[in-house]
């Protein structure tokens, strides 16, 4: 596992926080509330949860469903789900890599086609 981050205060709040209060994704707290509570921006709070999952080891799962938001993972079956979730975005950004590289290598032979006249 990759520890490269420091854990800063602000990872230990979001993780004391979780954990006291969004154990189970039935307890999931949407990022908006996390990051009004924290005093900062929603995005810092999707970036401190992956740095906490990623570099800190911590069981951290986000749920689009009702609750939506990020809780800590207690059940294998949210765990599966996580997975589930991420393999999904994972073959969605594969698919839209894998178009993008078609059509701008499309594009250059359209643009080589053009200039070479």
């Amino acid at each position: 596992m990759r520890r490269t981050r420091d854990y800063t205060p602000l990872h230990a709040a979001l993780w004391r926080l979780l954990d006291a209060h969004a154990r189970g994704a039935d307890r999931a707290i949407r990022t908006a509330d996390i990051g009004l509570i924290l005093r900062v921006d929603e995005r810092v709070v999707r970036q401190l949860a992956a740095e906490l999952v990623r570099c800190h080891g911590r069981p951290i799962g986000s749920s689009t469903g009702r609750p939506p938001g990020l809780y800590v993972i207690v059940a294998a079956a949210e765990r599966a789900a996580v997975i589930k979730q991420l393999e999904g975005r994972l073959r969605e950004t594969y698919r839209r890599l894998k178009a993008f590289k078609d059509v701008t290598a499309r594009e250059l032979v359209s643009q080589l086609e053009l200039d070479l006249g």
